[in-house]
């Protein structure tokens, strides 16, 4: 019997939590995952199945004041950076912001889209990428 079989004989780069087809242990940004996103991922992942239980919607948007006051209003998730853009660089910031956005999905979590903020001037790099995402999965 081959037990890597799930994993297309590769579980070192590989992962298959739902039994599906493997995975492989990088983002979307096609960069390696550092330990700490690993285990991050790992983590999410023992949660169980998408949906085997109940976990609070999550909101999206532009401008965190909105999305903020709406998640607390209904008792939801949304991002929370750990640092600032500026301290740690957009790239990582963005990179940052996908994996949770990726775990999110991957726990089958309801998704709320308050979509953009129209008094903006500048459209939010970090909406955009999550929109892009959630149009990719077919995430509704």
């Amino acid at each position: 019997m081959n037990q890597y079989l799930y994993v297309n004989n590769n579980p070192v780069n590989l992962v298959d939590p739902y039994g599906l087809m493997g995975e492989r242990l990088e983002d979307e940004f096609n960069k390696p995952m550092s330990r700490e996103e690993m285990m991050d991922f790992v983590i999410s992942m023992s949660l169980g199945p998408a949906g085997s239980a109940r976990k609070a919607p999550i909101v999206i948007g532009e401008t965190m004041s909105r999305i903020i006051s709406k998640a607390e209003a209904i008792s939801a998730d949304y991002y929370k950076a750990r640092k600032f853009p500026v301290k740690i660089g957009v790239e990582k910031a963005l990179k940052n912001n996908y994996l949770w956005f990726r775990r999110m999905y991957l726990q089958g979590r309801e998704l709320i889209d308050e979509g953009i903020d129209m008094s903006r001037k500048e459209r939010s790099i970090f909406y955009e990428m999550e929109r892009k995402f959630k149009n990719k999965w077919g995430w509704k």
